[in-house]
């Protein structure tokens, strides 16, 4: 995110829980509006806050389907791990409509094709971990086709397609080969990139 966000930039935290990435952003000298539907986690959040970032920082209890900002209000939005929580639709209407014309979006989240992990959120599901509709609204190539069905330009970055293989690398080569190896084959051509674990989704309006 460092090197996106510009000084002043005013820029939204979609689904900012305890406010992790909202300091990271704030740190650049945006100006950073975090929304969450959790008022616990935005209180969190209010007290986690370094001092110095308190006059760059609001914390806003709202819905990612509803966003309560007017139309082109931000440079860029920024969201962690959130797309699951809202239908794809609306809440890639509402980042379009608050946007301003060439704002940008950031998402870090999880990726629904591997069959490995599919199945383990399934597991996960069926343990009372996850909920149907979390899983449901994980993003997939089908979010990525709506994105770009928004966005005029949206780049996908691949990782971790081989991250179930990690406990059984781990006890066979130690943590710090693991880790090496995992990175290397994620960028191997003939990786499968799109059974990956995790995108990183940079889009422009």
């Amino acid at each position: 995110m460092r090197g996106l966000v510009r000084p002043e930039d005013s820029v939204l935290d979609l689904c900012c829980g305890d406010g992790q990435f909202s300091f990271v952003a704030a740190e650049s000298g945006a100006r950073i509006t975090g929304l969450d539907v959790s008022v616990a986690s935005l209180a969190l959040a209010g007290r986690r806050c370094p001092e110095e970032l308190h006059a760059r920082t609001d914390w806003r209890e709202g819905d990612c389907e509803q966003l309560p900002f007017e139309t082109n209000t931000f440079d860029g939005v920024v969201c962690a791990g959130g797309l699951s929580y809202g239908e794809w639709m609306p809440v890639l209407d509402e980042l379009s409509r608050v946007l301003r014309p060439g704002g940008w979006f950031v998402a870090v989240d999880s990726y629904n094709h591997n069959p490995v992990y599919r199945l383990n959120r399934w597991w996960h599901q069926v343990r009372g971990r996850r909920t149907v509709s979390v899983n449901r609204r994980i993003p997939s190539r089908r979010w990525l086709a709506l994105a770009r069905g928004r966005f005029s330009r949206v780049e996908v970055d691949y990782f971790g397609v081989f991250t179930f293989c990690a406990p059984l690398l781990r006890c066979l080569a130690g943590p710090a080969r693991m880790a090496r190896w995992l990175d290397s084959w994620d960028t191997c051509a003939c990786t499968p990139r799109e059974w990956a674990f995790k995108i990183v989704v940079n889009a422009r309006l």
